[in-house]
């Protein structure tokens, strides 16, 4: 697997084994592109060329074989559409650029990768109801939800976060998960081979321009 949500499979097998975001009316301006993770929010990584418009991203991960990733981002895309999808971008940076290819972009599991690596899917919608919507439903969850996650007993939800009432976060394995819904906004954003106190700031980069 190589999306973000990969891990919130491994806290679901770790725990059977063992702002003011979202509920506005607001809709922001500003493009999914100009929300997405920017090259001076990681100094010292690579942006993966494979980074773009979700649609052209679904190919690259067809292409690469990646079906499992390929299944879950066509199925999200396809809600987002019924629900107001307006525009979408999903990016990727690695400390190491043969990361993209491989992992991030490819087949490969980040949980073989030793470097750290983000991926970050941003999409804005018609409304911010549309998007507290795909929120609450977990789109792009692998068909679970923050609620769900929540109840296994791993991360933070609401106000714990920091990135207002709809918003869940984690880290597991030291890969950081941050899934928030502000105004028409809907990110979805992960961080490998680093802690939450290291991986925090730059997610709060992300959520400050939607």
């Amino acid at each position: 697997m190589s999306r973000p949500t990969a891990l919130l499979i491994g806290l679901a097998i770790a725990v059977s084994t063992a702002c003011g975001g979202g509920g506005g009316s607001a809709v922001s301006s500003v493009t999914a592109a100009q929300i997405a993770l920017q090259d001076q929010d990681l100094p010292g990584f690579t942006r993966c060329p494979q980074s773009g418009p979700i649609a052209s991203v679904l190919e690259t991960l067809r292409a690469g074989g990646d079906s499992h990733d390929t299944e879950n981002l066509s199925a999200g895309l396809a809600a987002a559409k019924d629900l107001g999808f307006a525009d979408g971008v999903y990016v990727g940076y690695a400390s190491d650029p043969a990361s993209c290819s491989s992992t991030l972009f490819g087949s490969g599991d980040t949980a073989s990768l030793h470097e750290k690596w983000w991926l970050c899917m941003v999409v804005t919608f018609k409304d911010a109801e549309s998007a507290k919507t795909a929120y609450t439903n977990g789109l792009f969850l692998f068909g679970f939800t923050p609620d769900s996650y929540s109840k296994l007993g791993g991360g933070h939800q609401g106000a714990q976060t920091g990135f207002g009432t709809t918003s869940y976060t984690t880290e597991v394995f030291s890969e950081y998960f941050a899934y928030v819904a502000k105004d028409n906004v809907l990110i979805e954003m992960g961080g490998g081979n680093q802690f939450e106190f290291q991986a925090s700031p730059v997610a709060k980069k992300v959520y400050q321009r939607a």
